[in-house]
């Protein structure tokens, strides 16, 4: 089992740093005006991704072979590496001149987000929402999948699953009307709110 578990490590480390990269780079690639449209369609292609395409392909190719159906993930993230080297530009971040090391750019980024009390409020909002989404993700399986308290069969906790990825797509293509139409700031407010309603 234990080998399992590094490579869930591993996996949750390399998707923690693609995924804020692949965020970071948007304002580079976009113009301002078209940085919402462009947030929300790579938010929306991940949902589609993540909630839509991958588990069923996955649980197919599990059903054939368990050990194809990790080297066709390995395949995958190789594959999706593919068109991010023939981007043209140049992406990486400009360095101050004079020594530098892991340690004082990680003290320098932390002390720029404490000072910067927009930027705070939103790592701790987004830490919050992740942390509680772990959470029920965690202990959700042993709550619904037979013999959990709801007892559904595998087959209807992934249709439950698919289910929360149909509200994901919804507010990615609804972003950029709700950016366009409400003040700055706004759209986040009502977003959180619907989040606390909801839960």
């Amino acid at each position: 089992m234990w080998h399992l578990y590094l490579l869930a490590l591993a996996l949750g480390a390399a998707e923690t740093l693609f995924d804020s990269a692949a965020q970071s780079i948007v304002p580079q690639l976009v113009a301002p005006d078209q940085l919402p449209t462009a947030s929300s369609r790579l938010y929306g292609i991940e949902v589609i991704a993540n909630t839509f395409l991958g588990p069923p392909l996955g649980g197919i190719i599990a059903a054939v072979s368990i050990a194809w159906a990790f080297t066709g993930s390995g395949a995958a993230y190789l594959l999706a590496a593919l068109p991010l080297l023939r981007l043209p530009g140049r992406f990486a971040p400009d360095r101050a001149p004079g020594p530098s090391s892991v340690t004082r750019e990680l003290r320098e980024g932390l002390s720029y987000l404490w000072h910067h009390q927009l930027l705070l409020r939103l790592a701790l909002l987004v830490g919050a929402v992740g942390l509680a989404f772990s959470a029920v993700m965690a202990v959700l399986p042993v709550w619904t999948v037979a013999p959990g308290p709801m007892s559904l069969t595998a087959g209807t906790f992934g249709l439950f699953l698919a289910s929360t990825g149909v509200g994901a797509l919804l507010a990615s293509m609804t972003t950029e009307y709700l950016t366009r139409r409400q003040r700055p700031g706004r759209a986040p407010r009502l977003a959180g709110l619907a989040i606390g309603v909801v839960s």
